[in-house]
Parts: structure tokens; sequence; C-alpha cells
């Protein structure tokens, strides 16, 4: 076992990096392309399909965020509780309660929000202060839980830990499938097979073409049966965009996919890059929407939209993505901005 460790450490300075970068960056496409899905049949049939082809295929950036953290978490220096928790929540609060604070105030002025103490205790407790935001809170649960799933899980065979995934992923799906409400206190449940998930893959071999045949074919399910139910039932409620869902067993396949594509490649003539990047993901994750909402009100404003969706979303992520990860890089060098974007 103290050998499979040593390969997650391994993994973790090389394509833990990469998948993080690539998770963020995809976060960020699929933000400036979900505005179009809801304007289906307001705007030209072939800027819609664009924009549903770019979510499809982004809709693993949380479940590999998640997988990643279960693959370098769960291992044995994790199983001491009160160690563990005092140095990640130690970390992980402050940024939780300055970013709830800001946001809630952004929100607010920016668009008009409700204020007052109700409309900011119900945000907090459905645990999206912000639309983003939620993830945050799902990672604090799966932290405050992650020496009991490293003590229970690390000693146990690889067959028993799949078989452990598979159950909490169904359970998870069907969830989902009936239409899972979360809260501030549950948002981590339904991820706890995604987290586990990550610990697994690093313990198997699945061959890298049937991983790119199943990423491939996941992101043409998607975009297609997306565009059927869109096209069906429109795309308000919960059956529109289900295949959207993080929890949609579409999703879950595409997630192993690109993890499983990612994973063994080896980036040492790209280290001090990826490393440098893929510290910079969580001020990138919490930062871009603000950036975006200035970056579309820029354009706007200098009248640069095109009206043309492949050149418009393409602007938008260049900009978006560029200014964001500039910032956060000048952000980290303040001692203090550094303890909220990293």
């Amino acid at each position: 076992m103290q050998l499979l460790y040593l390969g997650c450490m391994l993994y973790n300075r090389n394509s833990m990096g990469c998948l993080r970068v690539l998770a963020c960056c995809a976060v960020v496409v699929l933000h400036v392309a979900a505005p179009y899905i809801y304007v289906f049949g307001e705007i030209s049939p072939f800027g819609w399909h664009f924009a549903n082809l770019l979510d499809s295929a982004t809709r693993w950036c949380v479940p590999v965020f998640v997988m990643i953290s279960g693959a370098l978490n769960i291992n044995p220096k994790n199983k001491d509780a009160v160690a563990y928790l005092r140095r990640r929540m130690g970390r992980l609060l402050p940024v939780i309660v300055f970013w709830a604070a800001f946001y809630s105030l952004y929100s607010y002025f920016y668009y008009g929000s409700p204020a007052g103490w109700e409309a900011l205790w119900g945000n907090l407790l459905s645990g999206t202060p912000y639309f983003h935001l939620y993830f945050l809170f799902l990672i604090a649960g799966l932290y405050i839980f992650t020496p009991f799933i490293a003590e229970a899980v690390y000693d146990m065979p690889t067959p028993s830990v799949a078989l452990l995934v598979g159950i909490c992923l169904s359970f998870s799906v069907l969830a989902a499938f009936f239409g899972l409400k979360l809260n501030v206190f549950s948002w981590f449940i339904p991820y706890i097979g995604y987290y586990i998930l990550g610990y697994l893959l690093v313990r198997l071999s699945i061959p890298r073409t049937f991983a790119l045949s199943l990423f491939i074919g996941t992101i043409i399910f998607t975009t297609v049966a997306t565009w059927i139910m869109v096209k069906t039932l429109g795309p308000d409620g919960h059956w529109g965009l289900y295949f959207y869902s993080y929890l949609s067993p579409n999703v879950v396949f595409m997630s192993i996919a690109i993890f499983t594509l990612v994973m063994p490649l080896e980036f040492y003539d790209r280290y001090d890059l990826i490393s440098r990047l893929s510290a910079l993901t969580l001020g990138v994750y919490i930062l871009h929407p603000i950036v975006l909402d200035q970056c579309v009100a820029i354009l706007a404003g200098f009248d640069l939209e095109t009206g043309n969706a492949l050149i418009d979303i393409s602007t938008r992520i260049f900009w978006t993505l560029a200014t964001t990860f500039l910032l956060v890089a000048l952000g980290v060098r303040i001692p203090w901005a550094k303890k909220i974007l990293a």
C-alpha cells in the first residue's frame, strides 16, 4: 500500500496539477456558454449548438475537482482527524467566510438581489451565497469526513472500494434523477462517491483508448440528448437540462474518462508552469464570475459584441481566463489576499 501512496504523490506533482488547471478552465468555459443555452430559439441554431457542445464537453469539471481531492487526500497521513482538520479547515474557513460575505454584497449592489438578514441567511443555508460558491461548502463537508473515509477505505481491497464507489454513485444518480434538494449541510453527500472514485482510479489501469472512446462518446451523447430534451421540454425545469447534471450517468462516465486520460501523463518538462497555474485555480474559480460580468459589460459597452456566438463566446472565454489568472497571480503576492485566494 505504501508503494501505491508514493505513486499517488507522483501524480500529485504532475498530472493532478494538469487536471486541476484543465478543470478550472472548463468551469469558465461552461459558465460563459451557459447563458446561451437558455435562449433556445432566440439565437441562431448554430450559435445555440455551439454553446451546447461547449457546455456538454465541460460537464466533467466539478466531478474531476472532487476526484482530484479524493486522490490526494485519502491517504494514511490524514487519518489523524484533529491534525488534518486543523490544517485544512484552518485554510478553508476564512475563504468561505470572506467570499460568502463579499458575494452577498456584490449580488446586492450589482444585481439588486434582496438584502437583509433573512435573504442572507436563506442563501447561506442553501449553500449558495452566490451560484458557484456551493463548491466551497461541498469541499468543506468532504474534508470534515476525510479522516474517517481514509480510515475505512485505505486498507480496503480494490474490488471492495470499487463496489463502494458504485453503490455511492448509484444512490447519488438516483437521488439527482428524482430531484435531489441540497443545502449547506448536505452538498457534499452526493459527491462522496466521486471523492472515493478519485482515490480508486489512481490504483486502476484503464486502457486509454477505451477512455478516449468513452470521453468522445459521452460528449456526443450529452450534446445530442440535451438538444432533444431542450427542443421538447425547453431549457427550464428539471428535465430540460437533466443531462448537464453532475450526477447524471453520462457525466459520471465522462468524468471517469477524462480523469483516466490525463492521469498517466507525465509533465516533467512543464512541471513549473503547471505547478504555478495549479496554485491559482482556487482563486480563479472564486473570482471568475465577477470578471466574466465585467467582460460582458465592457464588450457590450464598447459595442464589441458581434452577434456571432462562435466569436462572442470565444472572446469572453479568452478574456475571462486571461484576466482572472492575471488578477489572481498578482493577488497571491499580497500576504492577506493569498489567504483568501490560494
